[in-house]
């Protein structure tokens, strides 16, 4: 069952485009926007097209593991309180 409003098929001019943008470092939610395709369906078109994956930018991975690092604690008394004593896998 398919689920949301039905897609037309991109033509071919468009997956050419789309797999352009995505090379030239466009973000994917801008793609994904301007094209009218979920993130799936643009990353099926990347895989049919065997366009290779983009690596996260080196820039944003540091922030994250300090973020994670520094309010470690702060997560864990958030997670506690928002889900109580589940089990955190």
């Amino acid at each position: 069952m398919r689920r949301g409003p039905q897609r037309s098929r991109l033509h071919d001019i468009d997956v050419v485009v789309l797999i352009a943008d995505y090379e030239a470092g466009i973000t994917v939610k801008a793609i994904c926007e301007s094209h009218g395709v979920g993130l799936s369906r643009l990353y099926r078109i990347l895989n049919e097209n065997r366009v290779p994956r983009r690596k996260p930018s080196p820039g944003r991975i540091p922030e994250v593991t300090n973020v994670a690092t520094t309010n470690g604690a702060k997560v864990a008394s958030w997670l506690k309180s928002a889900f109580g004593n589940c089990a955190i896998i």
